[in-house]
């Protein structure tokens, strides 16, 4: 019994080993129990990361000449990111009033993971906080091509916090991968889930409002690339008319900033067809 019992160890081990690269059981085995620990509040040493993190977003925050600062958080990241910027918060409740402007960008995020859990109240109570600060702005990412993020969630009502008129985050936008990849290359990678999780921080083949690098490297504030695609475009892409055009279109909009419903319209076809 116990030769049997070693000899399916042995060859249950040999099948993961050599399959991970395709299945990525082991990789989604860890993160699944990392979570858990993180969400129990078992991981000190990455508590101990994220303090450091708040505590030098704040520090930048106040002696960078950036026009703004973008954190970025991908699949797991968008919790951890959620976490850091809340902890920064709370050591400067001034963050968002002084200095750059201070965005967060979750993208492909899976809240729930965290969220779910009854042990979680901290992380709520940080969802909480974000909803209702008016001096930061939150654009969360979905696809619903992505069978790795919650699509569609709402980070806020879909963890059961309510702050009525108050709210004020995340701004929800919808990505169609379809529509920033070429048909013959999308073809090749949608039912590679791995592929399609991790497009959201891959480059773009199409002209689109949603660009991860335009994003983070471009010259247009994040808020205003998601509220104003058109113009965002044009900038990108555009002839100097169109550039010129666009660019008084964004600075007309920043006497009057568009709202979360106006946000929440840019992209009708990806509601319609997903």
């Amino acid at each position: 019994m116990a030769a049997a019992a070693a000899l399916f160890v042995a060859i249950l081990g040999t099948v993961l080993k050599y399959t991970e690269n395709s299945t990525y059981l082991l990789y989604l085995l860890s993160d699944t129990i990392w979570t858990w620990e993180f969400s129990h509040r078992q991981r000190p040493e990455w508590d101990a990361r994220i303090d450091r993190f708040a505590q030098y977003l704040v520090d930048v925050a106040r002696s960078s000449d950036a026009e703004e600062i973008v954190v970025v958080g991908h699949s797991s990241g968008s919790f951890l990111g959620t976490e850091i910027l809340a902890r920064a918060l709370r050591l400067d409740p001034d963050l968002g009033r002084h200095g750059p402007r201070i965005v967060l960008l979750t993208i492909g995020g899976n809240f729930p993971i965290v969220g779910f859990h009854a042990a979680s109240q901290d992380f709520r109570d940080d969802l909480r906080l974000l909803a209702v600060e008016p001096s930061i702005d939150w654009i969360d990412c979905q696809s619903r091509k992505d069978v790795m993020n919650f699509y569609p969630f709402d980070p806020i009502a879909g963890h059961g916090i309510d702050v009525g008129a108050a709210r004020r985050n995340p701004t929800i936008v919808p990505v169609r991968f379809r529509e920033i990849i070429r048909p013959e290359h999308y073809n090749l990678f949608r039912w590679q889930f791995f592929r399609v999780h991790f497009q959201f921080v891959m480059a773009n083949e199409r002209p689109h409002a949603y660009d991860f690098f335009m994003i983070v490297c471009g010259p247009i504030p994040l808020s205003d690339r998601m509220a104003r695609p058109e113009e965002a475009l044009a900038i990108a892409t555009g002839d100097a008319n169109a550039r010129e055009w666009a660019w008084k279109r964004l600075e007309s909009a920043d006497a009057s900033p568009a709202n979360a419903t106006e946000l929440d319209e840019m992209e009708p076809s990806a509601r319609r067809r997903g």
